[in-house]
């Protein structure tokens, strides 16, 4: 996600999982070059799964001092 708020409500949400996740904030053209780098760190060789956010929400829409 590029939403500063979005990073904050997921990280929130997830940290119930402690290390199990890692929330990280880049374009979607960067996921495969993200992956990368943060698995290894994390020693780790695969993932069994991976949640993007790839759209918008209704928190973004329903802030008008948000609209670019």
């Amino acid at each position: 996600d590029q939403d500063p708020d979005a990073i904050a409500a997921a990280t929130a949400r997830l940290a119930r999982f402690g290390d199990r996740v890692t929330v990280r904030r880049t374009r979607f053209d960067e996921i495969a070059r993200v992956v990368a780098e943060v698995l290894p760190g994390l020693g780790h060789a695969g993932a069994s799964g991976a949640l993007f956010d790839l759209g918008v929400s209704s928190p973004q829409l329903d802030r008008p001092e948000r609209v670019e």
